[in-house]
């Protein structure tokens, strides 16, 4: 079986999180708890999309149990080869050294268009039999983002798990 990570994108709230954020140590937690577990269910491959935000917490995640869980791959859905030029240099830092802790790399599409996130989401969903979803749940954008794919995934029979947080204080 295989899973993949979907989920938000909230730049503010990633970009300012830290280990004495709360809400951010709490959504960690979650998603540490709730891969140990499909490890422990014994699920081994996990597409992550590399996307900035939860996406990539959720493939850092991944790779960091490697050390406890020797035998998970990791693969990296890429929508397009060609990076834009507007990343910082922290999420362009982060996004190489995730690339490095993949197992293998699948690009979709040479060039940079906004229509190849889609393209990327259906390739996951199609590809795998789990879907963890991560949207915050004040913010009706990745609500109706969460919704969208959930229900592809369901019409597709996958299953999906959501894990909503929160970014209010």
């Amino acid at each position: 079986m295989v899973c993949a990570f979907a989920g938000s994108s909230n730049q503010t709230f990633f970009s300012q999180c830290n280990n004495k954020n709360k809400l951010y140590n709490c959504l960690i937690n979650k998603l540490i708890m709730k891969t140990v577990d499909l490890c422990e269910q014994g699920i081994r491959e996990y597409y992550c999309s590399t996307a900035s935000g939860a996406d990539m917490l959720c493939s850092e995640i991944v790779a960091s149990l490697k050390n406890n869980y020797p035998d998970i791959k990791l693969h990296a859905i890429v929508p397009f080869h060609l990076r834009p030029d507007n990343w910082d240099t922290q999420y362009e830092k982060r996004y190489k050294d995730l690339l490095k802790q993949c197992d293998s790399s699948i690009c979709l599409n040479e060039a940079c268009q906004s229509e190849y996130y889609s393209n990327r989401n259906s390739y996951m969903i199609d590809n795998t039999d789990i879907i963890i979803a991560v949207y915050d749940s004040k913010n009706t954008a990745d609500r109706t983002e969460s919704d969208t794919l959930s229900h592809h995934a369901k019409e597709k029979g996958k299953e999906v798990i959501f894990i909503p947080f929160t970014t209010a204080q």
